[in-house]
């Protein structure tokens, strides 16, 4: 495959006192994506950078489906799952703004991950798929791919942890909507308005005139029976981590957090007895909503999952 060519020329790794790491970069075929008529963002480099523990034995693996080519430096999760010999990649394709509106993308991610676990012996059974925000709308969808299509499920994961995201696309259209119409700084006007153009222009509109598109992209519909594709995460371990002090009175005060607390509830309804929401507080000096998770506590936990007799 061109892809593999492309790995066997551009895969470097980097030997460090406890574990390797790879960094797999596959060209582009364009500099830029258009997210709507006039607005165009550069490509990042898709692919993934991959760190391995020492040793001969791997128990799992944590993926975020974000970008972080940084080979050198280690954060308190990746030194807590090297010592509990879990592996971490992260994978990106070439658009910074991914929401895995295309099958394409998805199908790449998928056997990338696929690859990646049979190349280093990874447990395809002890996956971990994690992220905030619009990386865990990703982790959410890939899930969803991979338990529709028969020949990717061994790497359905195992688990999954999601942070500040937005799970009710339709009820994220209508957030954006509501702040495009208000008063705000140039940056919240734009961001709202790029929002609303990306979803119409790959969802046949807005929420009012395509219904039955924004319920079967959303990973949770909140005025969809059964809560829409809820059903896929039934029988995985689900942890949702929201800010402690959010404000329950309102969808629209609650959020992203009101949509993972009624993902969390309708899972348990449907009998799910792996889903729990876990409220923390955010710090002060905080650098995104991820900073809500213990990333110590969640990586002991997986690696306790992994080794966990089913």
């Amino acid at each position: 495959m061109k892809f593999q060519v492309v790995v066997l020329l551009l895969l470097f790794s980097v030997m460090l006192s406890a574990q390797k790491v790879f960094n797999v970069r596959y060209p582009s075929s364009t500099k830029q994506i258009s997210i709507h008529p006039g607005l165009h963002i550069p490509t990042i480099s898709s692919g993934y950078t991959l760190w391995l523990p020492k040793g001969a034995k791997t128990n799992g693996m944590i993926v975020f489906l974000y970008e972080n080519r940084d080979t050198l430096q280690q954060d308190l999760l990746l030194k807590t799952a090297m010592s509990n010999g879990i592996a971490v990649i992260f994978m990106t394709t070439d658009n910074p703004l991914e929401f895995l509106f295309e099958e394409s993308k998805t199908k790449m991610l998928a056997q990338d991950l696929d690859r990646v676990c049979t190349n280093f012996s990874i447990p395809k059974k002890n996956l971990l798929f994690a992220g905030h925000s619009i990386a865990g709308i990703r982790a959410m969808k890939l899930a969803i791919y991979l338990k529709q299509n028969k020949i990717f499920e061994p790497i359905i994961p195992k688990a999954i942890a999601i942070s500040d995201v937005p799970l009710d696309i339709s009820r994220f259209y209508g957030k954006c909507e509501k702040e495009f119409s208000q008063e705000l700084g140039d940056y919240e006007w734009a961001g709202s308005f790029s929002a609303m153009q990306y979803l119409s222009n790959h969802l046949d509109g807005n929420p009012s005139n395509s219904k039955a598109r924004y319920a079967s992209y959303s990973p949770y519909s909140r005025t969809v029976r059964n809560g829409g594709n809820a059903g896929y995460f039934l029988d995985l371990y689900i942890r949702a981590y929201v800010d402690e002090n959010t404000d329950w009175t309102s969808i629209q005060h609650g959020g992203n957090a009101y949509d993972m607390a009624n993902f969390i509830n309708q899972l348990r309804l449907l009998g799910s007895d792996k889903a729990i929401l876990v409220q923390s507080k955010l710090p002060r000096n905080t650098k995104s909503s991820w900073d809500l998770v213990d990333e110590r506590n969640l990586v002991e936990w997986f690696a306790r999952l992994c080794v966990q007799k089913e």
